[in-house]
């Protein structure tokens, strides 16, 4: 690329003019910056070169221009880079003063800024310095991030029509012997970038609070789950329950109805009682088999008072039953009244 707007090179399609790479760029950062669309969408490329890109606000008036930082694929960064390390100043301010000044002769009446990083913002602190005695072409305020300096390099004058603002990380050697014609502001270092990346100075992209939120958001989903699933155990555990205490009424009712029957009529059936949890599941002491032998009586169809009744010789166990006709056990009580009472 060089001055102006250059045209795409012939032998060379696929290489693209500077100010579709800086609005490609502009893309970008409205993309992983959305909170910002509002004013990155407002610019405007006005011109961009291999060295420096100037962008419009026409809605604000305001006209920005930004300074790129060494290639290191280019010779001449290297070379600059020399020149600085040594305490020169760069040849090449001077062309771009003269690029500056083309274009801000069209927006006069707009607020300038300028800003660079690294080797860019050695050269916007220059071109600042360069501008001071044009105040109508000045900026109006001027931030470099990581500036290259030079233990070697006598310090700039103050700038007095320029508001300056240099931003470096404690930590990088780059920006160690810089010397500031204005303010300076150090940042912290975030571990996650080299100390000369242009990303501690950036704000957070959006994208990483979606990454919060969606983890958030994943969180209350498993709280969620996990309070549905223990409803769902407390509605399971209560059927159960209402279905086995429905099941005993209707054992309850099934053995009044029989009795009742037994006491009008004056014969016996014999009583089916389901047998508890408790009956199953409990042993009585020298009869290791009691519970198998409850089973096989339901099994056989016969009641287990029934069967008491024939394992213990005499009626003696059962002190509700008496002898009936031809010495028959009969269900029937000495009352009844009782009878009645004892069945409701």
């Amino acid at each position: 690329c060089c001055v102006g707007y250059p045209k795409e090179i012939p032998e060379l399609p696929w290489v693209r003019r500077c100010n579709e790479h800086v609005s490609a760029g502009l893309d970008l950062a409205i993309s992983e910056y959305p909170q910002y669309r509002s004013v990155l969408s407002r610019l405007e490329v006005v011109h961009a070169s291999f060295d420096m890109a100037m962008l419009a606000d026409h809605e604000e008036k305001q006209l920005f221009t930004c300074f790129r930082g060494t290639n290191l694929w280019t010779c001449r960064d290297l070379g600059n880079d020399a020149i600085v390390l040594f305490g020169g100043w760069l040849c090449r301010t001077k062309w771009l003063r003269e690029e500056y000044l083309f274009v801000r002769g069209r927006y006069l009446d707009y607020v300038s800024y300028g800003a660079g990083h690294s080797l860019g913002g050695t050269l916007a602190t220059e071109l600042a310095l360069l501008l001071e005695d044009q105040p109508s072409m000045a900026f109006r305020r001027v931030d470099v991030f990581n500036s290259g300096g030079s233990p070697f390099a006598r310090a700039y004058t103050d700038l007095k029509v320029t508001q300056y603002n240099s931003h470096r990380v404690a930590q990088d050697w780059v920006s160690r012997y810089f010397q500031a014609p204005g303010n300076t502001v150090e940042h912290p270092l975030r571990p996650e970038y080299p100390a000369h990346s242009m990303h501690h100075f950036l704000p957070e992209p959006l994208e990483d609070f979606f990454q919060s939120a969606a983890h958030m958001f994943h969180r209350a989903e498993e709280f969620t789950v996990d309070c549905c699933a223990d409803v769902g155990r407390r509605i399971r555990s209560g059927a159960d329950n209402l279905a086995q205490g429905a099941a005993d009424a209707a054992d309850a009712i099934a053995d009044g109805a029989q009795d009742l029957a037994a006491s009008i009529f004056g014969s016996e059936s014999p009583r089916r009682r389901r047998p508890s949890a408790s009956d199953i599941g409990s042993t009585e002491e020298g009869d290791p088999n009691k519970k198998q032998s409850h089973v096989s009586l339901l099994l056989e169809g016969e009641s287990w008072d029934d069967k008491r009744m024939e394992t213990s010789g005499s009626s003696k166990d059962v002190p509700d039953r008496q002898d009936g006709k031809d010495g028959q056990p009969s269900l029937l009580p000495k009352d009844k009244h009782d009878s009645k009472q004892r069945h409701i």
